[in-house]
């Protein structure tokens, strides 16, 4: 999971693209039509009952836009807000306001929706596995998009391809390829190089080999990687892959991914497992639908 400093970057770092993108050379509608010594106050507002991420994103987009801005936040990330529930109030001019209104609605929008799904999931396996994220973010969003998962009660996968070694399909037919071997046979090949990677190198990182059949199962468990990824397996024949490692009292920690939803995530819960990965919360999360309500402030 990244720091709390590394979360403050990301924001930062996109949070100043948006006002590129969004103000540009300046609000010309404010400009025009509303006068520099107007104030007001306004309270954001959940139109849906969500779970509320994105705090520091209205914090920081008005510290940058304006410091005679003021806020009160009455949650905090990971809170589940009801129906018109108000999480902050800002108060002050009313040109920096509604200059940074999209913004901070777009990033509480999104997070809240990550974060949100999460929740819906996590409730649903009841402490029996721990749901992970993926990789499958928004460019540049990688931080934010975890750490939105983390708020809905769900833990993070690898960051990057850096933070883990993370044997896949794609690598074993390289090798098969390269080396014009079998699939079992590459499959041990890639895992005896990562091992011996991790040894040379000194990085302590886990090892996790994606396994699709039963045939690499049994030829990479020797290996005792950290995590053995069951991939795209259905119920039984996952749930074979589980009493093959569980029987020889391996130490080693099971995956699952694919094809997991709402509707099914329970069911692949009970198969013994220690995670499930699924990319659709951060690739397919829906937006809160959250809004900006003002009114002169008297």
């Amino acid at each position: 999971m990244a720091s709390r400093h590394e979360v403050r970057q990301s924001y930062l770092r996109l949070i100043s693209l948006a006002i590129e993108e969004d103000i540009g050379s300046g609000d010309v509608t404010s400009l025009s039509v509303i006068p520099p010594t107007a104030k007001i106050k306004a309270n954001i507002v959940f139109r849906e009952k969500a779970v509320f991420c994105g705090r520091d994103a209205v914090k920081l987009t008005y510290q940058l836009l304006s410091p005679a801005v003021r806020m009160k936040f009455f949650a905090k990330d990971g809170d589940v807000i009801a129906e018109n529930g108000v999480i902050a109030s800002i108060a002050g001019p009313a040109r920096a306001i509604l200059a940074g209104e999209r913004i901070v609605l777009n990033f509480i929008a999104r997070l809240s929706g990550i974060a949100t799904i999460t929740r819906d999931i996590v409730s649903l396996v009841k402490g029996k596995v721990h749901i992970l994220d993926t990789r499958k973010t928004i460019p540049a969003w990688r931080v934010l998009d975890k750490y939105a998962v983390s708020c809905g009660g769900g833990k993070n996968h690898r960051m990057g391809l850096y933070d883990a070694i993370m044997i896949k399909d794609n690598h074993i037919e390289i090798l098969m390829e390269q080396m014009k071997i079998s699939r079992k046979e590459a499959a041990i090949e890639a895992t005896r190089r990562a091992r011996e990677f991790l040894d040379r190198s000194g990085k302590k990182i886990p090892l996790i080999v994606e396994v699709e059949d039963m045939e690499t199962l049994e030829a990479i468990l020797p290996f005792q990687p950290d995590v053995i990824l069951l991939d795209n397996m259905g119920p039984e024949k996952a749930k074979k892959a589980v009493r093959y490692i569980r029987s020889r009292k391996s130490r080693v920690k099971i995956e699952f991914s694919g094809g997991v939803t709402e509707k099914n995530v329970a069911k692949f819960a009970r198969l013994g497992i220690d995670y499930i990965s699924i990319g659709r919360l951060t690739h397919s999360a829906r937006a809160i639908d959250v809004g900006l309500d003002i009114s002169p402030l008297r």
